[in-house]
Formats: C-alpha cells, sequence, structure tokens
C-alpha cells in the first residue's frame, strides 16, 4: 500500500503501519520487533504493529546488536540504541574519532540527536 507498510503473522495479515519514506526494515533477532528506517527518523515496531518509540534522526546503516541494543552509524556519528526506549546508551560523533577537526553541519530541519 501506498505509505502503509502490511504486516503479515503465521500467514495472515495483521494490518498495516503508516510509514514515511521507508528505506530499509530490519527485524529483530527474536522476530518480535523490527526496525524502520525512513529518510529522516527511526522507529521500533511491534510486530502487531504497535508504535513502541520513533526518533528524528538519519541514519546510514543499522545494526541489531541482539534482542537489546542497536547501533545506528551515519555521516554525524555512531551510537548504540537501549531497543526498548529508543534511548542513546552511547554515542560517538565523527569528529570525535577525529576523521575530522570540527562537527558535520546540521540539517536545519532534522534533529540529529545522537551527536549534540
Amino acid at each position: 500500500e501506498n505509505g502503509r507498510l502490511a504486516y503479515y503473522q503465521d500467514g495472515k495479515r495483521g494490518g498495516a503501519i503508516r510509514v514515511d519514506a521507508l528505506e530499509s526494515i530490519h527485524p529483530d533477532p527474536s522476530a518480535t520487533h523490527v526496525l524502520l528506517v525512513s529518510q529522516h527518523t527511526v522507529s521500533l515496531v511491534a510486530i502487531d504493529g504497535t508504535m513502541k518509540w520513533s526518533r528524528p534522526l538519519e541514519a546510514a546503516t543499522v545494526q541489531w546488536n541482539d534482542d537489546t541494543t542497536i547501533t545506528i552509524a551515519g555521516d554525524g556519528g555512531i551510537a548504540r540504541l537501549d531497543a526498548a526506549t529508543g534511548a542513546a546508551i552511547a554515542a560517538r560523533c565523527g569528529w570525535q574519532f577525529k576523521l575530522s577537526p570540527t562537527p558535520h553541519p546540521q540539517n536545519p530541519g532534522v534533529e540529529l540527536s545522537l551527536c549534540r
């Protein structure tokens, strides 16, 4: 569906989740949640379609470390998030890795909260 992601459970359609410019989908290791990455948002949704949390940030790559933490990396830095809450457990900006002497400029329309 246009602007919606349908989900299925046990071969039956369970419903649909509203998505905005979806770029990638990352199921968790236990197949109970899915991480949705759109152009300016990362969101965690339960398999029943319940939105658990959503963060306004730009992500380039996403990796489930286990059922409890997620690594998100982008142009601005890298962070480990608590999967249950979306809270940053640890974060490093690209300039802190000495890749650049100054931070990357922020996109004024997007909060890149990992590196503030």
